[in-house]
């Protein structure tokens, strides 16, 4: 019954996608609303938050809750979870209260236990337990495939994945075994036979094997499983590299004597391998032999000039190039540098200019659908140089001039490209005219900060200055918010204290209302704090529904391992800092929460709140911590 009600809601998904033309998401005063390819709005800017449409359905928030809409901007689905991905199968993930769901176009929730659920095809997706484990699952059946046991699944073609071992509780593995797994759960290759597996690339894949003793050596196995070729003792495995029409860039390196596993010293140089490990090109003029993509591969020689070849190994053109980006074609095209990389242009497999070589710079994105991105350096006005980039056809239009500081690098989307000009976010059609772009208030709207994530602590100080201290060789970060002795402001006396002040206004992020929080050092003696990259361990804590305190600011990391440090806060001294006014659908108390450590003991902890202050929050604020997502 399972396996019919999911198969039922697969095929109406399915036939979901006749869908009307395309919308995208626009973003004007903090509010989510979508427009169509000439730039008008279809669906006012009244949301709080909002995904890009997925197969008809875009997730948006109306003030504290998700919901699905539809392309006349009418709920399917009414908002009721803290966050919801988009569709994608017929199936999206939503939270509520931290538990994920998955649910259907028609608001069943299907029965998977999951944490996370990730396509590899339309019938088939890797899923991640609540532990952190991996499976493989047959979405129309709701059967695993592959038991959730593995610390990670990779789709590797051929039908295959390569999956690494567990680690268990309080275990770190540095270089997890792999073992490849066909699509039905059979074992091809078990774990622990090779010390290194590569993704498989045109049925085939390089590995390390064992040799004698503690030495290496690398071979070539197909998707059955079984060994092809044992390469020679200099041969091996070229960083990165695959089979690529037959052929694989190998590494020459120093005698096996001299070398203890595949990686240790830099290659002398690199060579063609076929199928069988056997050398088909050698030439030791040439230090890299990039891969071959459609029927042309790039050498590069001992001068770091790059001939373009065929399949014979033969030039192709006697033009010498001074680089090649990403190393190969991509779609057809190459894009070369001429002169030290001062000129680029775009040749074809030819090896022949289709885009003459006079661009300051090509974007590593390459051509994509007959257009490139091509870059221009100007000031911003100071001191600093910024990239500004402009798109053109491979016709020789300029389509549009250098204006880009940003531009989803995947190219235009449904007729638009979405860029950012002059800090304004906007779209741009393929005749370079910018149909929407999102305009500025004309007089600046202090607002509350409505989010729905938990964000890192913020709270930056430094200690007073002393006297030939050089404060910028410190690694962490810098701040000037030194320590202000104590005058007419009224803090708790013989303490160290944490205050609130909700009488004044005060701006956080240059644009939201906030207030100003306090800590006050009345002790009379020095008190040191704890810091990472100059933030103190100072967080923010909300009510929940049940009553119960819970952290809406994490508490602060290091990026580096010098950047945990102690700040000391003077006798009769304070610190000011701003924390926002948020805005949620939760109407709530909020307080700050200050951890002292004791430097005689680490474990002991002192803990100092601040007084509550009446405050609503989203629900999400009290779990979600918001994934790193790309800028356009």
């Amino acid at each position: 019954m399972k396996s019919i009600l999911i198969t039922f809601f697969l095929l109406l998904a399915g036939l979901a996608k006749a869908q009307r033309p395309a919308l995208f998401k626009i973003i004007e005063d903090d509010k989510a609303g979508y427009i169509d390819t000439s730039g008008t709005i279809v669906i006012k800017p009244v949301f709080q938050n909002g995904t890009n449409f997925s197969e008809g359905l875009a997730a948006v928030r109306l003030n504290g809750h998700y919901g699905f809409i539809d392309q006349t901007g009418a709920f399917v689905i009414q908002p009721q979870y803290d966050i919801a991905r988009p569709f994608s199968g017929g199936i999206a993930q939503v939270f509520k209260d931290g538990v994920p769901f998955f649910i259907s176009k028609q608001n069943v929730i299907l029965p998977f236990s999951f944490y996370a659920l990730d396509f590899i095809s339309n019938m088939k997706a890797i899923v991640t337990s609540k532990s952190g484990k991996q499976g493989l699952l047959d979405i129309p059946s709701g059967k695993l495939l592959i038991d959730t046991l593995y610390g990670s699944i990779e789709p590797s073609g051929s039908g295959l994945v390569i999956a690494t071992e567990a680690a268990g509780p309080g275990e770190i593995k540095w270089r997890p075994r792999s073992t490849v797994i066909d699509t039905t759960g059979r074992i091809i290759v078990p774990f622990g036979k090779y010390p290194a597996i590569h993704s498989f690339s045109e049925g085939y894949a390089t590995v390390v094997m064992y040799a004698q003793g503690t030495r290496y050596t690398s071979g070539v196995i197909d998707s059955t499983g079984q060994v092809i070729a044992v390469w020679p003792d200099e041969m091996h495995i070229a960083y990165g590299e695959d089979y690529h029409e037959g052929f694989i860039s190998v590494d020459i390196n120093r005698p096996a004597m001299s070398r203890k596993r595949s990686g240790d010293a830099d290659p002398i140089y690199q060579v063609f391998a076929d199928l069988k490990g056997r050398k088909v090109f050698d030439d030791p003029q040439y230090k890299y032999a990039f891969g071959f993509s459609a029927g042309r591969a790039f050498l590069m020689d001992t001068n770091k000039l790059v001939t373009l070849i065929d399949k014979q190994f033969k030039p192709v053109v006697e033009t010498k190039f001074s680089k090649v980006q990403r190393e190969k074609f991509v779609n057809g095209y190459a894009v070369v540098g001429l002169n030290n990389n001062a000129n680029w242009g775009i040749v074809d497999t030819t090896g022949q200019f289709v885009v003459p070589p006079k661009y300051m710079g090509i974007h590593n994105a390459g051509v994509i659908d007959g257009y490139f991105f091509f870059k221009n350096v100007t000031r911003d006005g100071g001191y600093q140089f910024v990239d500004l980039y402009g798109i053109a056809s491979l016709k020789g239009d300029t389509v549009l001039p250098p204006l880009m500081k940003r531009f989803d690098e995947e190219g235009f989307k449904n007729g638009l490209l979405e860029a950012l000009v002059e800090d304004k976010p906007c779209y741009i059609n393929r005749k370079g005219q910018i149909v929407w772009q999102q305009t500025a208030a004309n007089t600046p709207i202090i607002k509350r900060l409505n989010t729905e994530y938990i964000s890192e602590g913020y709270f930056l100080a430094t200690a007073t200055p002393k006297p030939g201290h050089n404060i910028e060789s410190e690694m962490w970060y810098q701040t000037d918010n030194n320590p202000r002795k104590i005058a007419d402001e009224k803090f708790p006396l013989n303490t160290l204290a944490v205050t609130i002040d909700t009488t004044k206004m005060a701006m956080y992020d240059d644009k939201y209302r906030g207030y100003q929080i306090f800590v006050s050092n009345t002790t009379g003696r020095d008190v040191i704090f704890s810091a990472k990259n100059s933030c103190i361990n100072m967080i923010l804590q909300a009510l929940n529904s049940k009553g119960e305190w819970k952290d809406i600011l994490l508490p602060p990391t290091a990026s580096c391992d010098k950047c945990s440090h102690k700040i000391v806060l003077d006798p009769y001294s304070y610190w000011r800092f701003v924390m926002p006014d948020y805005e949620g659908e939760i109407t709530t108390k909020i307080r700050a929460k200050l951890v002292l450590t004791d430097k005689k003991d680490p474990k002991n902890k002192h803990v100092v709140y601040s007084n509550e202050i009446a405050g609503s929050v989203n629900p999400a604020q009290f779990w979600y911590q918001k994934e790193e997502l790309p800028e356009i």
